[in-house]
């Protein structure tokens, strides 16, 4: 007679943890407004009703997914082991590039969040978009020795151009453009910046 194998079970905030990781996958497949709880329960190989009870409604799951997704990302500038000597300019788009690599699914979802302009996520966007510019604004600060001459871009104006050179980064690597390409482009914009 043979055993039906049964499924560990986890304690409820591991449970939620991996329906998460699952969701993050899902949305960074199939989008934002397109994902739903029957699609994160069929990759989970559990029941809707399992993806209801940990997310009752849309409105939670989209929150939960963009929560982890500024988790992740609001990280940026500490998690990647990057040489701290390299100016904070290169670190950063250095670090971009390392975040790509090492969270795909959450950058699709950042690349895709930047240009969902619909009023349920894009404030929430800006705000997060501003609180990342803010960190990589203080790291440009206090590496800079002197003062920028007169008229020279300020720290949150570079970062902002590091946020839209950022997005160049993932449309090139989710494009699979060779690594010395975007190694050249990379220095090219480090030799501009300073």
């Amino acid at each position: 007679m043979s055993k039906k194998q049964h499924k560990k079970r986890l304690p409820p905030e591991e449970r939620k943890k991996q329906l998460l990781d699952i969701a993050v996958e899902v949305f960074a497949d199939r989008g934002i407004s397109v994902a739903r709880h029957a699609e994160i329960a069929e990759r989970a190989g559990v029941s809707v009703a399992t993806i209801f009870f940990y997310f009752p409604t849309r409105e939670l799951l989209v929150d939960a997914v963009l929560s982890e997704t500024e988790r992740v990302f609001d990280e940026l500038p500490r998690v990647i082991d990057i040489d701290p000597e390299i100016p904070a300019i290169r670190r950063l788009l250095l670090s971009f590039i390392a975040y790509i690599e090492k969270y795909p699914s959450h950058s699709r979802i950042l690349f895709e969040w930047s240009a969902s302009i619909r009023d349920d996520v894009w404030p929430r966007f800006l705000e997060f978009q501003d609180q990342l510019i803010e960190g990589m604004a203080n790291q440009i600060i206090e590496e800079r020795i002197e003062q920028p001459a007169e008229g020279a871009a300020t720290p949150e104006e570079i970062a902002r151009l590091l946020m839209g050179v950022a997005y160049t980064l993932y449309i090139m690597k989710f494009a699979g453009k060779p690594d010395q390409d975007i190694n050249r482009f990379l220095e090219g914009l480090v030799g501009t910046l300073g």
